[in-house]
């Protein structure tokens, strides 16, 4: 074996010790990181608890602002309309009954005051002209809450309009309440203490100005992690709004992601380290036995494993040494059982040779002898044929033409009589002589080809016997040779006999296929049918020698000849021949 030199492979090596560092880095990783994200994940409970208690707190603050208001709207829609010793008594009535009506009175569409009177330093009554609200409402007759002036100190007066019917449904006046959120009473509405200091709960209204509640620095906005929740009413389209920075309640939260953000990558960077150095521990040895494989590999079996420890990789070493020195031996051994099975096999090679083309001459000289046999076996029977035709048939005619002759002569009737039985006779000897000759050698055989013979001898067998006859044939593409067709047209016209003598068939179906190289012919009867282990070979009284002459017809051409048949199921006899190319 001549010995190959191939570099070192150290693909492998780096290979190893790659996933050796990836594994110990994941190795060490992965619990930090599982324990960072379990606590973001609880700081994000948590922010999650805190936002729903603060949600909680805003809903609560939202049901009694909305309590107070409807009070204070039911006590403005108990005023009565038109009678004004009881609209004044009723105004008198809304006042005690809400706290957060500073004033109460009644106005007409024109905005001019029909009962009750404005308070010393309140506004005046409102102008519907210049409160698109107002006159909305009393043309609906619903409930509505607008912004005063702002000019003065009752800048920040709302007024609450509630429509009041009359009899007849009409809404002629209005019940006027005067609200200054800057009351005790509206920061009553707000009593709801959040959980943080400088959270600040707020009353907006519809345009999101304040209304109640605490004053927020215009300097500052919500940042992205503030908290920011609000609550609508119902009643009216206000909204209680509660605001608190994130450092109130995340302060955790941010401090924690800080000391992971210069943790995280220290950890990473002690992990690699260590990662590297033991990858690098596992390379070494790895390296060294992997460059002694690839020289085994490349066919240099003389130079030794160098030693490498007494860990599992001196045991591999140690092993590949073993290995190397059994390999040699066997390399040896292989080399000259190889010299020797050479010898061996030229020795046969040129028996074979001597022995196939002694087998091809007698496979020649066997055909050769099969086509002379089957045409000298065939020119007899042309001869018979034409002998039978030229002589015993004139022969017969001539009989019939002297005893046609001997009916004028002088006889009686009843000579004429035997004279004539004597031509039918003769008529009969020399059909019978026809049809010998054609079994001996059918002319339409040669004329028309052998499916065409086939289906002639079917019906000139088995027709006269009242046989019933079905062929179906397949477009044959290819040609059998003459002594070919000689063979089948024999065999078939033995399985046509074998039916009329012992078959008691009623009908006979005939199928002709070729696939494969293979031209088959299948003959089926519905007879009594046969077992044909119990009829072996031919016997002394002549039975089976039909179905060896069948076999013994299709050997001589390469072909076969089965036989399938059980006792009351008929008899399937099938010929294969081969076709040339």
């Amino acid at each position: 074996m001549e010995r190959t030199s191939e570099p070192p492979q150290t693909g492998v090596s780096r290979g190893i010790q790659t996933r050796v560092a990836v594994l110990v880095l994941v190795a060490a990783l992965a619990p930090m990181a599982a324990l960072g994200w379990a606590s973001l994940s609880n700081l994000g409970d948590l922010r999650d608890a805190v936002i729903h208690e603060h949600e909680a707190l805003v809903a609560i603050a939202a049901r009694q602002v909305e309590r107070g208001l409807r009070d204070m709207l039911e006590a403005l829609a108990s005023v009565p309309p038109g009678a004004r010793p009881a609209q004044q008594a009723a105004l008198r009535g809304a006042a005690l009954r809400s706290r957060l009506l500073s004033d109460s009175l009644v106005i007409d569409r024109n905005g001019a005051v029909v009962a009750g009177g404005p308070s010393p330093g309140s506004p005046g009554p409102l102008d519907p002209a210049k409160y698109p609200q107002v006159r909305e409402a009393f043309r609906s007759g619903t409930p509505v809450v607008v912004r005063g002036p702002s000019a003065g100190a009752a800048g920040r007066t709302l007024f609450a309009v509630v429509p009041l019917r009359d009899a007849t449904g009409a809404t002629t006046e209005a019940a006027l309440g005067v609200l200054d959120p800057d009351s005790p009473a509206w920061e009553a509405l707000l009593s709801v203490q959040p959980a943080g200091p400088r959270a600040r709960l707020r009353l907006l209204d519809e345009s999101g100005a304040g209304l109640a509640g605490a004053a927020i620095d215009p300097r500052r906005t919500l940042g992205p992690h503030d908290v920011h929740v609000t609550s609508r009413l119902m009643v009216v389209p206000w909204t209680v709004s509660l605001d608190e920075p994130a450092e109130e309640n995340f302060t955790g939260l941010a401090a924690l992601r800080n000391e992971w953000m210069i943790l995280a990558p220290a950890l990473a960077l002690v992990s690699a380290v260590f990662a590297w150095g033991v990858a690098r521990s596992v390379k070494r040895p790895l390296a060294r036995l992997d460059a002694a494989a690839a020289q085994i590999a490349g066919g240099d079996l003389t130079h030794p494993l160098p030693p490498l420890g007494e860990d599992e990789v001196g045991r591999l070493g140690r092993s590949f040494e073993a290995m190397r020195i059994a390999l040699r031996g066997s390399v040896e051994g292989l080399r000259n059982a190889n010299h020797q099975m050479e010898a061996r096999v030229r020795e046969r090679t040129r028996e074979l040779e001597g022995l196939t083309r002694e087998l091809s001459l007698r496979d020649e000289l066997r055909g050769k002898l099969l086509r002379k046999v089957i045409s000298a076996q065939e020119d007899e029977r042309k001869r018979i044929a034409r002998e039978l035709h030229d002589e015993t048939c004139q022969t017969i005619a001539a009989l019939a033409l002297r005893l046609d002759a001997a009916k004028s002569g002088p006889t009686p009737e009843e000579r004429l009589a035997r004279i004539d039985e004597a031509m039918s006779m003769a008529t009969r000897s020399l059909d019978e002589l026809h049809r010998i000759i054609f079994d001996l050698r059918p002319s339409i055989l040669d004329d028309l080809g052998l499916l065409p013979a086939i289906r002639w001898i079917a019906q000139r067998h088995l027709a006269p016997h009242g046989i019933q006859v079905r062929c179906e044939f397949d477009e044959i593409p290819g040609k059998l040779p003459p002594e070919s067709e000689i063979a089948v047209f024999r065999a078939v016209q033995e399985a046509f006999s074998n039916i009329v003598r012992h078959a008691r068939a009623e009908t006979v179906l005939v199928e002709v296929s070729q696939a494969g190289g293979w031209l088959e012919i299948g003959i089926d009867d519905d007879g009594r049918g046969f077992d044909v282990p119990a009829v072996g070979g031919p016997s002394a009284s002549g039975r089976g020698l039909g179905l060896l002459g069948i076999r013994e017809r299709l050997e001589l051409i390469g072909g076969t000849a089965s036989v399938a048949s059980s006792p009351g199921s008929g008899t399937r006899v099938v010929l294969r021949i081969p076709v040339p190319g």
